[in-house]
């Protein structure tokens, strides 16, 4: 069952998803935007395994920032809900760590999957959006990394990157295609996609693989 939102919210993930190519079914991310839902019974994503590797890593990755004499912040200290100046959507996200330093700043998302090209554009998202959207960090200019598991390397994301606005007005723009109205968004079912996608088919009938 779906329940309509009181406000349009767009979580960073979705859009990095969507921005990198690795999915393909923008009406999935419009609907979720939208709509409270049930999620479908059929995903197999093992939650609980997820969240005990990721929050070993964010544990190990903090003990190694604060060794180098950062301060560091996790998860709920980093979130976030701002709305665009003339935007009635809301952008919500909390980056997994924030390590600061007197004339440094670094956002960092720790990830215990395969590389993607999604968790770059979701620490550039993060980079320019706390200076913007977090309290406590107006006006700093941050760098990024990625952060991955044992054996893998963590990837840095200079400030530099900041200044790609053809990447950055590509993020923009899908933000507002997914805020905007359905009718622009592209359904798109495959097998592959759905599998991995927690909406019912009850409120979506061109679910495949149920």
């Amino acid at each position: 069952m779906k329940t309509l939102r009181d406000k349009v919210f767009i979580w960073p993930s979705w859009i990095s998803k969507l921005v990198a190519g690795e999915v393909q079914c923008e009406w999935s991310y419009w609907f979720k935007a939208h709509y409270k839902v049930d999620k479908s019974k059929s995903t197999n994503f093992d939650l609980a395994t997820w969240c005990v590797n990721h929050t070993n890593l964010i544990k190990t990755r903090r003990e190694e920032l604060e060794a180098l004499g950062y301060t560091v912040r996790v998860e709920d200290q980093n979130s976030f809900y701002y709305t665009p100046p003339g935007k009635t959507y809301t952008i919500s996200g909390k980056a997994d760590l924030v390590a600061i330093k007197p004339e440094e700043a670094i956002v960092e998302d720790a990830k215990t999957g395969k590389c993607k090209t999604s968790d770059f554009v979701q620490v550039l998202f993060y980079m320019f959006m706390l200076p913007v959207a977090h309290k406590d960090y107006k006006g700093k200019d941050f760098s990024g990394t990625i952060v991955y598991r044992k054996g893998v390397g963590n990837q840095p994301v200079p400030s530099a990157a900041k200044l790609d606005m053809k990447l950055k007005n590509n993020i923009w723009s899908t933000i507002n295609l997914i805020a905007g109205d359905e009718e622009h968004c592209r359904r798109v079912p495959s097998y592959n996609e759905c599998k991995r996608c927690d909406i019912c088919r009850s409120d979506c009938p061109s679910r495949m693989g149920d």
